[in-house]
């Protein structure tokens, strides 16, 4: 009986580890913030890497202490301002903007203030992004050999980390940089390569991949 008491008393410790973890992970995610938003003309590019986004331009570029070195990049967020309501993705970095500030679009702010006015008050949280398909995979031109480095679009949640493996089983982990690019060197060996995409919830997603050098590549999966 002692034995199996031991056990069960490990099993809770473990859970216990991984409610706490998870909950330190979901940390910045589940808080509502505070702060003013002002605007500027925005095309969908910024520090985040992402390509022009004519079609929807309701952007936003965060704060340095809410941007957390591109952990946000991708992720949506819900404004609310004196005039109502937007849904806006995290593309760039405002390195001039208090924490808590937001630079929106100029189409984002229209809808959560006047133009007029230039710099409001807003309560803003971060949400579940309503994207459509599954998870795509930038490589870039630079990938190839021993050297591997992309960026992940289309996600519904932020993601917290990315991984390759290879067709012996071997795991590499990317290193993210502050312009939110996944990269790593290494001999990755033969593939066929699998990315494991976990996002800020910890939800883990495994994908079959072919890595090509400079295109997009579209996953089968989606958290």
């Amino acid at each position: 009986m002692s034995g199996i008491r031991q056990c069960l008393s490990y099993v809770s410790l473990l859970l216990l580890m991984f409610a706490v973890n998870h909950s330190q992970a979901n940390a910045w995610f589940d808080q509502s913030y505070k702060g003013q938003a002002s605007y500027y003309h925005a095309n969908g590019t910024g520090n985040c890497g992402f390509s022009p986004s004519p079609q929807n331009l309701n952007v936003v570029a965060l704060n340095n202490r809410d941007y957390q070195r591109s952990n946000s990049c991708g992720a949506f967020i819900e404004v609310e301002g004196p005039k109502g309501k937007a849904i806006v993705r995290v593309v760039d970095r405002c390195p001039g903007c208090k924490p808590g500030g937001l630079d929106l679009s100029k189409q984002a702010f229209q809808q959560v203030a006047d133009l007029r006015q230039g710099r409001v008050p807003v309560r803003w949280r971060f949400i579940a992004g309503n994207v459509i398909g599954n998870i795509q995979v930038k490589f870039t031109k630079g990938t190839g050999g021993r050297f591997l480095a992309l960026t992940i679009l289309n996600h519904k949640y932020p993601v917290r980390s990315v991984a390759l493996r290879n067709g012996q089983g071997q795991w590499f982990e990317l290193q993210r940089k502050p312009y939110n690019i996944f990269v790593r060197r290494a001999r990755f060996g033969q593939g066929p390569f699998t990315l494991r995409l976990t996002d800020i919830r910890n939800e883990v997603r495994l994908a079959p991949i072919h890595i090509k050098r400079g295109q997009h590549v579209t996953t089968d999966v989606q958290f």
